[in-house]
């Protein structure tokens, strides 16, 4: 009997030594995940906008609120643009932390419509930006996503491998075609 309630005594302790790196590890996952969310909306943002965000905080269940100068929530306050904004360096810290600390994103990052709600001064950001952040995007664009100031934008930034449409073929099935930005 001693010697079972020694060995379950053990148990728990270990079992609370565990919890402990556990909590522990997730505390030290969320700070990394906050501070790496700021510094992408910063990158990913226009310079005006760079000041909106004080700080970033994700709670135990990974809830995010973002904090002006004055420390007052402004995820309800922020337009749609940023919001999305938001998102995007959401998504790209994850894949930073990910990439276990090397300084560039190695696999490809896929994202659909990312422009959807943003100007196109933030768009003209974005394009510049992200080739430094990751070695691959991969978009999917929609044509009101993809106008003549986009492709201008994609030539500059020198960062486009390769260029594909999905066509619709008449018997409803859709075509991959490689494409080029003068299609």
């Amino acid at each position: 009997m001693a010697i079972q309630r020694s060995v379950a005594d053990k148990t728990i302790s270990i079992l609370k030594e565990l919890q402990t790196i556990v909590s522990e590890y997730d505390d030290e996952a969320r700070s990394e995940l906050s501070q790496q969310v700021k510094y992408m909306f910063n990158q990913l943002i226009t310079e005006q906008d760079q000041n909106l965000i004080k700080e970033v905080n994700i709670s135990k269940n990974y809830e995010m609120e973002i904090l002006g100068e004055n420390g007052i929530n402004l995820l309800n306050d922020i337009s749609m643009g940023q919001s999305q904004v938001l998102s995007l360096a959401f998504i790209f810290a994850l894949a930073k932390l990910a990439s276990k600390g090397r300084d560039e994103i190695d696999f490809p990052l896929f994202v659909d419509t990312p422009f959807a709600r943003l100007d196109s001064q933030i768009r003209d950001h974005i394009v510049q930006k992200t080739p430094g952040l990751s070695s691959q995007w991969v978009l999917l664009l929609t044509d009101t996503e993809f106008t003549s100031r986009e492709k201008t934008s994609f030539i500059k930034s020198n960062g486009v491998g390769y260029v594909y449409k999905l066509q619709k073929d008449s018997d409803g099935q859709t075509s991959i075609l490689k494409s080029t930005f003068e299609d």
